[in-house]
C-alpha cells in the first residue's frame, strides 16, 4: 500500500511539474508576441462560434488564421467543421503550443506553420479569418486580393479601408466588431 501511495505521489509531482512548463512557456510565447509588436489577443470562444455560425463553412474546404496565436480557432475550424484548417504564425513557441493543444484536441486536420504574413501564398484559401492590427491588414491587402473568387475574409477587431467595397456584413460587439468580406 506504501508503494502504490508513493507511486500516485510522483505522478501527481510529475503531472504538476509538466503543468508548470507548459504555462512557463505559454507566458514566455505571449511575451514574445509583445516584444515582436505584434500581440497575442486570444479570440474568445463565444464570437469564434458566430464566426462559423454566420459563414456557415463547407465541410473540407481550406481555412487559414493569419496570426494563429494559440490555435483555437484553427483547431476549431478543423474539429467542428471539418476544414482543412492551417495557422499561420511567426511566434515558434506559440506554434508548438498549437501543436500540442491540436493533438490534445484531435483536430484531425489542424496545421500550423511558422512563417511571416506578408510573405506567405494563402491564395487558396475559402476563408481567412484575421484578428490584427490596422497596420499589418493594410500591408496584407495585396495579398488578400490574390485570392480567388469567393474567398471569405473574416477580420475580428479591425475593417479593411482597402476592402470596403467587398464587405459584406459586420456583426457589433464587445469589445470587437466583426467585419466580413467577400471576394
Amino acid at each position: 500500500m506504501l508503494i502504490l501511495s508513493q507511486i500516485i505521489y510522483i505522478i501527481a509531482v510529475a503531472l504538476l511539474f509538466l503543468l508548470l512548463i507548459y504555462f512557463v512557456l505559454y507566458l514566455l510565447a505571449v511575451n514574445i508576441s509583445i516584444l515582436s509588436r505584434v500581440p497575442f489577443v486570444p479570440s474568445k470562444r463565444i464570437q469564434i462560434e458566430e464566426i462559423f455560425s454566420f459563414v456557415q463553412p463547407q465541410k473540407g474546404k481550406i481555412f487559414y488564421d493569419l496570426g494563429s496565436g494559440d490555435g483555437r480557432v484553427v483547431i476549431s475550424a478543423s474539429k467542428k467543421y471539418g476544414l482543412k484548417a492551417i495557422g499561420v504564425e511567426f511566434n515558434p513557441l506559440l506554434i508548438l503550443f498549437s501543436n500540442i493543444r491540436a493533438r490534445l484536441s484531435q483536430a484531425p486536420s489542424a496545421r500550423f506553420i511558422r512563417a511571416d504574413l506578408l510573405k506567405y501564398d494563402f491564395s487558396d484559401a475559402d476563408y481567412i479569418y484575421l484578428f490584427l492590427f490596422p497596420s499589418l491588414l493594410d500591408r496584407l491587402v495585396p495579398q488578400l486580393k490574390k485570392c480567388k473568387k469567393g474567398t471569405y475574409i473574416i477580420s475580428h477587431g479591425f475593417k479593411i479601408d482597402d476592402l470596403e467595397s467587398k464587405l459584406e456584413s459586420t456583426h457589433q460587439a464587445k469589445p470587437f466588431s466583426t467585419y466580413f468580406y467577400r471576394l
